[in-house]
């Protein structure tokens, strides 16, 4: 009896395991203080990655994979809300095109026993079109941390969120956006 509860209790934590988790991103624009762009635009969110998936946890005896199901309608909504936030109208009809094409967003983690590592790379490139003239620029981010045993989502998340959230506050802020839409 003893041999069975230690077999079904293994057998449950390595079920609990090996559950396939997904990240959730929401990168949360705050406005800074810039000109305001006050145009309507069209808004296109596009994932042109070669995998969906988000992270990937390198342990010692196997790799797990976990993608963001989720990440287009939320990166639509979040930078939807950035321009919203700036004074331009999204809107389905616009003579203002805007394009958000994801290339990277990944986070490698190298998990060990009591240890782990992480780095992240953001590739957004931002394409806007208006009147026959085009404007396209890549916005790029890193993050590296390391900590004590076990790596924690919510923190590998917040991490995620943050470098998005810096990289749409560049494009906010980029003079060359504001004259773009401006002109």
């Amino acid at each position: 009896m003893k041999n069975y509860i230690i077999a079904l209790s293994l057998a449950t934590l390595i079920g609990c395991q090996s559950t396939p988790q997904n990240i959730i991103l929401l990168p949360n624009y705050t406005v800074s203080h810039a000109a305001a762009f006050s145009v309507p635009a069209t808004l296109t969110v596009l994932d042109k990655r070669n995998t969906n998936t988000t992270v990937t946890v390198n342990y010692a005896d196997r790799q797990e994979a976990l993608p963001s199901k989720q990440l287009v309608p939320n990166l639509t909504q979040s930078f939807s809300d950035a321009f919203t936030r700036r004074g331009s109208i999204i809107t389905a009809q616009a003579n203002h095109q805007i394009e958000i094409v994801l290339h990277q967003l990944h986070t490698g983690i190298e998990q060990q026993l009591h240890k782990h590592a992480s780095s992240g790379t953001v590739d957004i490139e931002l394409k806007m079109s208006h009147a026959g003239q085009t404007f396209s620029k890549h916005y790029t981010g890193n993050h590296n941390a390391e900590g004590p045993f076990s790596y924690d989502k919510a923190k590998v998340e917040s991490q995620m969120n943050r470098l998005l959230e810096n990289i749409i506050d560049r494009m906010m802020l980029d003079p060359e956006v504001i004259q773009f839409l401006q002109g």
